[in-house]
């Protein structure tokens, strides 16, 4: 079995909770329920969790990677290294 189609299976099944459905689904949240999604301790809800946040991501950045870093280059030797004997 495909792991979406198992995640949708599971977000299926938790159609008993209303609350949790309805939280994923909306494009803003009010502090009192980001405390609540926090707060799952559920397996379940919280795999429902992640793949609600896994969609986000993929649609605000997609899967690509970038990395970024500084290289200093100087010719100010602070260790002396070029006048020791």
């Amino acid at each position: 079995m495909r792991l979406p189609l198992l995640l949708e299976i599971l977000f299926d099944m938790i159609a008993t909770k209303p609350n949790l459905r309805s939280l994923l689904s909306r494009d803003t949240l009010k502090k009192e329920d980001i405390v609540f999604l926090l707060s799952l301790e559920d397996p379940l809800e919280v795999i429902l969790l992640y793949k609600k946040a896994d969609e986000i991501r993929k649609e605000c950045c997609g899967d690509e990677v970038h990395l970024r870093g500084i290289i200093e280059f100087s010719n100010n030797c602070e260790q002396d290294c070029l006048t020791a004997d």
